[in-house]
Order: C-alpha cells, then sequence, then structure tokens
C-alpha cells in the first residue's frame, strides 16, 4: 500500500507542478499581450508624431518656395523693366523742338516722360518724319528735332 500512496503523492506533486508552470507560461502569455498593446500603442505616439514633423517640414518647404518665388518674381520685374530701357537713374524723357519759319520764327520746346528709351526714339521718329509740321507745300523742309535724355 505505501507503493500506491507514493504513485498518488508523485501523481499528486507532478500535477500541481504541471499546474504551476501553466500558470507562469499563461503569466508570461498575458503580460506579452499587454506588452504587445503597450507597443502599438507607442508606435502609434510615434507614427502621430513623425505625422507632425513631416507636415510642419512641409509647411516649412512651402514658406521657402513662396520666398524663393517673391524673390525670382523681383529679380524678373527688375530684369524685364532693365531690358525695357527704364532706368533707376532717373525718367526718360522726350525733348521736342520745332523752329518757326515766320520772320523772327521763335523756338518751341516741350518736354513729354516716355516709359522707355525705344519708345522715346520711335516718337521722336514720328515728330521729325510728320508732315503735318512742315509749312513748305513740298513738305521737304522740317524744322522739328527732337532728342530723348535720361534725367530726373
Amino acid at each position: 500500500m505505501s507503493n500506491n500512496i507514493f504513485y498518488k503523492a508523485l501523481a499528486a506533486v507532478s500535477t500541481a507542478g504541471i499546474l504551476v508552470i501553466a500558470g507562469m507560461q499563461v503569466s508570461t502569455a498575458l503580460k506579452k499581450g499587454n506588452n504587445a498593446d503597450d507597443q502599438l500603442a507607442k508606435t502609434m505616439v510615434d507614427i502621430k508624431k513623425a505625422r507632425k514633423d513631416a507636415l510642419a517640414e512641409v509647411k516649412s518647404s512651402q514658406i521657402e518656395a513662396l520666398n524663393e518665388l517673391k524673390t525670382a518674381k523681383k529679380e524678373a520685374m527688375k530684369a524685364i523693366e532693365k531690358s525695357s530701357g527704364r532706368n533707376d537713374d532717373g525718367k526718360i524723357w522726350l525733348i521736342l523742338v520745332g523752329i518757326g519759319q515766320s520772320i523772327g520764327g521763335g523756338v518751341g520746346i516741350e518736354k513729354i516722360e516716355m516709359e522707355n528709351m525705344e519708345q522715346c526714339e520711335l516718337q521722336g521718329a514720328l515728330w521729325s518724319s510728320s508732315e503735318r509740321l512742315s509749312n513748305n507745300k513740298n513738305k521737304k523742309v522740317r524744322n522739328v528735332r527732337y532728342e530723348c535724355i535720361t534725367g530726373k
């Protein structure tokens, strides 16, 4: 009978050991499950932070691009103004001179502001070649002159 008690005691101890080991395994598995949730929550926080950083970077890039665009626009406008003949030193003036044909003929001078040197030269050429300004019936004698100058 002592044999029988030995086996029963051994079976009881073995069962208790198995239950303890199983309990530890379940406890570890549950901790790992919680750990996975914690890891997932941490990953979500990291993703949100990375998203905010990326949005801030995009906004910064947009502001930088806008500033570069404004600078390029200013430079382009300066280049256009420079190529059109306008300068910062002063204005472009068309000076018109008309000399009278009568006895003691007078001189008339007029100044007109122009946008650029090309416009000034064109308008001066039109002035000096105008047949209406000639008092000669042959329209060959023109006593009109012009000059384009830069000044303030």
